[in-house]
């Protein structure tokens, strides 16, 4: 069966920022599971906290 679009179109893929977003993305998934896996993920949530409000005290000062 004949494709009712006979010209062939070029594949696009995802742009850059895309690409970028997603391998952030995976590269956070593999840090939580390797955190959960590890049964490290308490103290590096609590550190991620501890960052977080650090940061945010100097931010507000």
């Amino acid at each position: 069966m004949k494709s009712a679009d006979p010209a062939h179109r070029k594949l696009r893929f995802a742009r850059t920022r895309q690409r970028v977003a997603s391998l952030l993305l995976l590269a956070v998934f593999a840090w939580l599971i390797w955190a959960a896996y590890s049964g490290r993920y308490d103290a590096q949530v609590q550190q991620l906290a501890d960052w977080l409000q650090s940061a945010w005290q100097r931010l507000t000062r």
